[in-house]
């Protein structure tokens, strides 16, 4: 992912560490949970 963006991996890992902050979600698994459940997926 963070080739095609073309940025640096800790870039990516910074990005998506903010966005669980965002959901109020411990990391990627709960973020789909949420997704699901809200429709947004």
């Amino acid at each position: 992912m963070a080739q095609r963006l073309g940025c640096s991996v800790s870039t990516v890992h910074s990005h998506l560490h903010r966005v669980y902050r965002k959901l109020d979600v411990p990391g990627q698994a709960h973020a789909l949970l949420l997704a699901r459940e809200r429709g947004w997926v």
